[in-house]
């Protein structure tokens, strides 16, 4: 079955990647967006109904503001699939959001591995690397991902703020001024 919203990269390891098996025992294609609410809101019920929702149901919950919860779903996936990469995701994201910066990076840099080109990804590596204090591995990475990874809007305007508010921090002004510029 196809889960569209969820990218992976095991098949690169050889690893076998979590189906959709849905409780009436039949595959199907889902959209992440279309239940993800339903999914997130009853995800014990479904747990227990089918082991092989758990790293759909953290998926679900990212996608509607839960990290907390994302990230406990996709530790109870890990231990079920070992080398499915979106739990790096739901993981980094949610030691970001805690302000650690250098967990975070661990596992954004372990779903870079299984992914090298998860845009989503290599920007929020630079910018934890950034968040730790490592200007040169963020500018190195954050260089990186710009060459080889297709960025949205969104996430152009993301890392320049980055580096803009990190400027600012530093009371660089002319370089914050630049970057906040770039972003506008």
């Amino acid at each position: 079955a196809i889960v569209t919203g969820v990218k992976t990269g095991a098949f690169e390891k050889g690893c076998e990647v979590p189906r959709l098996d849905c409780a009436v025992g039949r595959e199907q294609d889902c959209d992440l967006f279309e239940i993800g609410p339903a999914i997130a809101g009853n995800d014990q019920e479904i747990g227990g109904q089918c082991d092989n929702l758990r790293g759909f149901v953290g998926a679900a919950r990212f996608l509607h503001g839960d990290l907390e919860g994302a990230a406990a779903a996709a530790a109870a996936a890990r231990r079920q699939w070992p080398c499915w990469p979106d739990a790096d995701w739901h993981l980094g994201r949610w030691l970001a959001a805690r302000g650690d910066p250098d967990g975070a990076a661990r596992h954004f840099a372990a779903l870079l591995r299984c992914c090298p080109r998860h845009s989503d990804a290599a920007l929020e590596l630079g910018l934890q690397r950034l968040a730790a204090g490592d200007a040169g591995g963020a500018r190195r990475q954050l260089e990186w991902t710009v060459a080889h990874c297709h960025l949205t809007t969104a996430n152009q305007v993301r890392m320049l703020s980055g580096l803009g508010e990190r400027a600012h921090s530093l009371r660089e002004w002319h370089e914050g001024a630049t970057h906040f510029r770039g972003a506008i």
